[in-house]
Parts: C-alpha cells; structure tokens; sequence
C-alpha cells in the first residue's frame, strides 16, 4: 500500500485508494464465443457509482465467480482513472467509463478473430464452455491524476509504483493473477508501458496463455489483434 512516507504520491495524487480487480461478466464458447444473450456484447457492470448494493453485489460475484469452476479471461488494464472513483475517492470498478463501454463490445468480436492463437482444445469445440471474465488493474492506485492525456505523467507515476512495489521480483500483480487463476491473458496496457508490463512478466504468473493486445481497449476496434 501508500505509506505517508511517499509524499510525492499523497502530496499530487487526489484519489489514493486502490481499486480491487473485479469479475465483470462472463461469455461462453461453443464454437465461437457469444454473450449471455446469445449476442456479441458482455453486460459489464458499469455505471454504478454511489449505489452501495449494487458495489455489494459484484464484490458477492467476485467471490462466487473466483470460486468457480468456470474457465477465466483477464483483461490487464494500466490504472485507475477519475471513473473508477465517486465523488468521495472510494473506488467503484476498473473501467467504468468509455473503456468500459469498449471492452463491453468489442472483446467477443476480438475473441473470435482470434480462436486460432488461444489454443482452444477441439474437443470443446461442440461443447458450451463458460468463461468468466475479470477485469485487472497492473497499477491499482490513480496514476492520471485527473489528466489521462498527460502520458509523460502517466508513465512516471505507473513507473515510480511499479518499482515501489517490487514488481520486478514478481509481487502484487502476479500474486493477484494467481489467486484469480486465468486461463488466458490478455495484456492491455498501452504501449509505452509494456517495457513494464511486458508478455514475459505476466508469463510468470501461474496463466500459460498470454496475450498482447495490439491498443489499448480504448482504442479497440475490428482491427484490433491478439498477438
């Protein structure tokens, strides 16, 4: 965590909680990929700010879905934004503004194009298989600080946790992906950041199918790849 000794941090930062990764929805595979209403769209749970039920309920889901024996998509994000937080700094959720709205449409069409690369056993080609998906955060705390398209600042904060954090020994991102157990990864993180971030780290973690995905989901449209 932020201890008062990182002044730097709770000196310029306006939001320093963190924000807990999140089970968000799931999909199913039979063949191709579809959501829960036979159609090409997730349903995140997004937009729900200042409703304490509603936080309650994903948090009871995160637990029921990390527990199941579902097969599990994560989706690794960059960092918090002003989004993810109310108006009183307490998180809500990863990616509960456009990147969210993103994601939600855009990731079932991007699993399709992609079901040659995810080695997806052909025995489960006929048979419904449900994957959950979460999404995660490799930076929990705010490092925008309100000004998203300051990518200079972006990166020295994304930079100065990831060293404080001692990710480079493998600690909080990879301890977080073990306890959710992913069957595939996806590594969103923008390019500037995947020095940091990079396909050989997440490798670490226990997940033997990792992904980089070509844009950040921002930016994700049909020509988005999985590589």
């Amino acid at each position: 965590m932020i201890h008062d000794s990182n002044n730097f941090i709770l000196t310029i930062a306006p939001n320093v909680a963190h924000c807990d990764d999140a089970y968000v929805g799931y999909i199913s595979f039979n063949g191709k990929f579809i959501g829960p209403q036979n159609n090409d769209e997730l349903f995140l749970y997004r937009n729900i700010k200042n409703n304490q039920q509603n936080q309650q309920r994903q948090r009871i889901n995160y637990v029921k879905f990390n527990n199941s024996e579902n097969k599990k998509i994560v989706i690794i994000l960059e960092s918090p934004s002003n989004n993810e937080y109310n108006n009183i700094c307490e998180i809500v959720s990863p990616a509960m503004g456009n990147t969210g709205g993103r994601i939600n449409k855009q990731l079932i069409p991007l699993l399709n194009r992609s079901i040659s690369k995810l080695n997806i056993n052909p025995q489960n080609l006929n048979i419904n298989v449900r994957y959950d998906i979460y999404l995660v955060n490799a930076i929990r705390y705010h490092c925008d600080l309100g000004d998203p398209q300051s990518r200079k600042k972006v990166k020295f904060i994304f930079t100065f946790l990831w060293d404080k954090f001692n990710y480079d020994k493998n600690e909080d991102l990879i301890e977080r992906l073990n306890i959710i157990k992913p069957d595939i990864i996806i590594n969103s993180c923008t390019q500037d950041l995947r020095n940091l971030c990079s396909k050989n780290y997440l490798q670490n973690s226990q997940c033997t199918m990792v992904l980089d995905a070509s844009s950040h989901p921002l930016c994700w449209n049909i020509n988005t790849i999985l590589q």
